[in-house]
């Protein structure tokens, strides 16, 4: 019977990695109404990764405040593509610790979304579609070891 279980939580995986690549070519988040005002999910990754570097280079100015915060927040939501290779990389202890990080940035992702003049398209969707259902066997029960509080064998 587990063999069945891995082989389920396999194909899932499988259908959360062809999400995750196809959100890359979707349109995911619109900057203004108009149509060149849309970012495309690879757009949205080196766009993140500028406004990480521009946000950190901002640190160190010593001229004053600066409005950084939400660059820094929308940078540091680029790691999630790294971070999710490193998932599919890691052993079983990193995997449920980096699959914890990866939600908290998406829920950063969400405040830095509402926050900020973006709206979110189908391909930001499908994008934390395909995440989460890559990072299936930490959120399924199949996969789990039993506790030892449950008392189960």
């Amino acid at each position: 019977m587990p063999e069945k279980r891995a082989a389920i939580v396999s194909r899932i995986q499988i259908v959360g990695g062809v999400l995750f690549l196809s959100a890359l070519m979707l349109p995911a988040v619109r900057v203004d109404t108009s149509a060149a005002g849309v970012l495309h999910g690879y757009e949205c990754v080196g766009w993140s990764s500028r406004m990480l570097y521009e946000s950190l280079r901002e640190l160190y100015r010593p001229d004053g405040l600066h409005p950084w915060t939400l660059s820094l927040i929308f940078g540091t939501c680029g790691a999630i593509n790294p971070l999710l290779a490193g998932y599919l990389l890691a052993n079983a202890k990193w995997r449920r610790r980096l699959s914890i990080l990866i939600c908290v940035l998406f829920i950063e992702t969400w405040i830095a979304l509402a926050l900020s003049e973006f709206t979110p398209l189908i391909g930001h969707f499908v994008w934390v579609a395909g995440a989460l259902l890559l990072m299936a066997p930490e959120f399924s029960a199949w996969q789990g070891e039993p506790s030892e509080e449950s008392g189960t064998p």
